[in-house]
């Protein structure tokens, strides 16, 4: 079972501009979010929203997850991974916030690194949340602040 750890914030979010350019950003409870087309590995993915001054998404809420799976087609990354300690799993670098959500959204039975190598998080179409690969191809959600 993974631990938690650290602060009881699960982050601040520093990434903020004015307002989404569309037509891949769509604005949410005072974040935009980019819905890729094209799948990349985490590490891929994560530098791809860092050049938009954005990172892999964080889910803070059961609106923020229900807003992006009516968004998605298939599977995306979440900004969530163990890689730095198995089962010790982080966003970004930071913690998350409440154990009791982030229990919630896990697939049956995940995550259970299958095959010792499942480091990062992608949400399903449905709503749940499943360890795999890290150099996994998938499509990702990129999320940066607006400012208020």
């Amino acid at each position: 079972m993974p631990t938690q750890r650290g602060s009881s914030e699960a982050h601040d979010k520093p990434w903020v501009v004015q307002v989404c350019n569309p037509p891949r950003w769509h604005t949410f409870e005072g974040s935009c979010y980019y819905f890729s087309e094209i799948p990349k590995t985490w590490q891929n993915a994560t530098q791809f929203c860092t050049k938009f001054e954005a990172h892999l998404i964080i889910i803070n809420s059961k609106q923020e997850q229900d807003f992006v799976v009516t968004k998605m087609s298939f599977s995306n990354w979440l900004g969530l991974t163990d890689a730095q300690k198995e089962n010790e799993w982080l966003w970004g670098c930071t913690p998350w916030a409440s154990w009791l959500f982030f229990l919630s959204y896990w697939r049956l039975g995940e995550p259970n690194n299958s095959g010792s190598n499942e480091d990062c998080a992608a949400l399903y179409k449905g709503g749940v949340w499943n360890d795999i690969p890290c150099d996994t191809k998938s499509l990702f959600i990129c999320e940066k602040r607006v400012r208020p």
